[in-house]
């Protein structure tokens, strides 16, 4: 399946559909993650809060939209930016 298939399955609410998709990306997911905050188990619980982000938001994904674009703008939204921002400064200070 393409990757328009597979958000437009899971935008119809298919389980599957999410499960490709995580198979195919966890594992760039999880690096970019973990080279913000740097911790294993905080890296792993923002990788479950994108997934089921994606899930949530699935349904405003435009066809032919680069996917790790798509992902990028959902992951900036308030709760996951926010604690990626937070968690950051944490380990900065």
């Amino acid at each position: 399946m393409s990757d328009d298939e597979i958000i437009t399955s899971i935008a119809d609410g298919k389980i599957a559909a999410l499960e490709q998709l995580y198979n195919r990306t966890y594992k760039n997911v999880y690096a970019f993650i973990f080279s913000i905050v740097k911790c294993r188990h905080t890296a792993e619980d923002l990788m479950h809060d994108t997934y089921m982000r994606i899930f949530e938001k699935a349904s405003t994904y435009q066809a032919g939209t680069c996917l790790k674009t798509w992902f990028m703008t959902i992951s900036e939204k308030p709760e996951l930016f926010y604690r990626l921002k937070k968690i950051k400064h944490k380990t900065l200070h």
